[in-house]
């Protein structure tokens, strides 16, 4: 898992869970850690991109409370588009 904060905003950069460990609770597990962790640095909004071919993914962000925001095109190295998502935590 990895997390920025910039002022009142924090961006998902990264989560990953090993394989033989998905669909146990680990992702959710982490964001749970870490919505709290950032909460109480007084962030409010939390950003995030996923590829937009990525259904599972774009599902597992939606069931926390992410909504799209945004297209973003050619947003990764072999030209695939992420969709931009948002959630407030206020």
């Amino acid at each position: 898992m990895c997390t920025s904060v910039e002022q009142k905003t924090g961006e998902i950069e990264s989560i990953a869970v090993d394989p033989a460990f998905r669909l146990q609770g680990v992702a959710s597990a982490l964001m749970d850690y870490t919505f709290r962790e950032i909460h109480a640095s007084s962030v409010t909004t939390v950003e995030l991109q996923v590829r937009t071919s990525n259904t599972g993914g774009i599902r597992f962000w939606q069931n926390l409370g992410f909504s799209p925001s945004g297209i973003l095109p050619n947003f990764y190295d072999d030209g695939g588009e992420a969709l931009q998502m948002k959630k407030s935590l206020t």
